[in-house]
């Protein structure tokens, strides 16, 4: 959700706030001790005016960072220095982007991702069944209706563009890289010395299967290395 004006803050407002932290020294984290959001951890302070017709749930760390600083944070992210989303010490607070929140998230592990995000049709099981038919050549129109989603969803688990967060041994995201003669000949040189599959597609870039076909003989057969025959027995 982005960034969101704060609204004036009354002295009652201010004392009802700080009665809820735990302060320590400077250097230490502030816990907040009441109503947190269950994503996160991170901490919610309700303020309801009847006569203003206000009703908001704000987030305690930019309350704090605004108290301390003197300014509303507007529009940028409230990032917490300590990794710690329950702490609302304004020492430990500093402004940032879009970006730089989510790298926060990611660092303090609160990033939803995956199975967690709302209405996300795909477990991590799922995705790894994917990753894995992917490996093996299996068609994206075949997987989307295999898993009743739209092909899109395949080709984006594909590309690396989501799901990204699940490993799976041999899959490596499609980068549509188009090979050189140079490159196949390389290629061939190390499956000659029995090296894997899936390392020689990480190394260039490219699909697992792209590296299966020049093994077998489905594509590139007309770059010729001495002692290189295609194969039909499967390496991993």
């Amino acid at each position: 959700m982005n960034p969101k004006r704060l609204p004036k803050l009354y002295k009652k407002d201010i004392f009802r706030f700080w009665s809820k932290v735990d302060q320590r020294g400077v250097d230490e984290c502030w816990s907040w001790t009441c109503t947190t959001r269950s994503s996160d951890n991170r901490g919610q302070f309700a303020i309801v005016r009847r006569g203003e017709n206000l009703k908001r749930t704000l987030k305690a760390p930019r309350i704090s960072y605004a108290l301390h600083y003197e300014r509303d944070p507007y529009p940028d992210y409230v990032l917490h220095s300590c990794n710690n989303a329950n702490c609302v010490n304004p020492h430990h607070l500093r402004l940032g982007n879009t970006k730089d929140n989510s790298a926060d998230s990611i660092a303090a592990g609160t990033q939803i991702k995956g199975e967690k995000v709302h209405l996300a049709k795909l477990t991590d099981k799922n995705v790894r069944e994917i990753k894995v038919a992917l490996t093996d050549d299996v068609p994206v129109k075949d997987l989307a209706e295999d898993f009743k989603v739209d092909p899109s969803t395949i080709r984006n688990i594909r590309r690396g563009v989501t799901w990204k967060h699940i490993e799976v041994l041999g899959f490596f995201p499609y980068q549509g890289k188009r090979l050189s003669e140079t490159e196949v000949r390389e290629i061939k040189l190390a499956l000659l010395r029995g090296e894997f599959l899936h390392k020689i597609a990480q190394r260039y870039g490219v699909c697992v299967s792209t590296i299966s076909h020049i093994k077998t003989g489905k594509d590139w057969t007309h770059v010729e290395v001495p002692g290189f025959k295609p194969s039909t027995r499967r390496t991993s």
